[in-house]
């Protein structure tokens, strides 16, 4: 502040800028607060994510999913064909049994 230096002292400075600090410390919380839940208005984050994922291909994530989870898919495969074999075997007894 070269040009009020030049009219005023240096305690005068001093005491503004206190002051002018002062007034930033009461302020600020305020102007961010007031910038923050206009920013959660105005992001409508569920609708943001929506939109994303809708612009994803389908086929891009059955990709992904393919690749990450190859062997997880391949065991719960298994144990599905494990469980359907034993519920034949099973009901191809009870019926067995049930007209013996």
């Amino acid at each position: 502040m070269p040009i009020v230096g030049a009219f005023i002292g240096e305690k005068t400075i001093t005491s503004l800028k206190k002051i002018f600090v002062a007034e930033l410390e009461q302020l600020f919380p305020q102007i961010i607060g007031g910038f923050v839940s206009n920013l959660v208005t105005d992001l409508d984050l569920e609708q943001l994510i929506a939109r994303k994922l809708g612009e994803v291909p389908i086929r891009n994530v059955e990709l992904a999913f393919r690749k990450n989870f190859a062997t997880q898919l391949k065991i719960a495969m298994g144990i599905g064909a494990l469980i359907g074999l034993l519920i034949g075997i099973l009901t191809m007894l009870i019926i067995y049994l049930a007209s013996g």
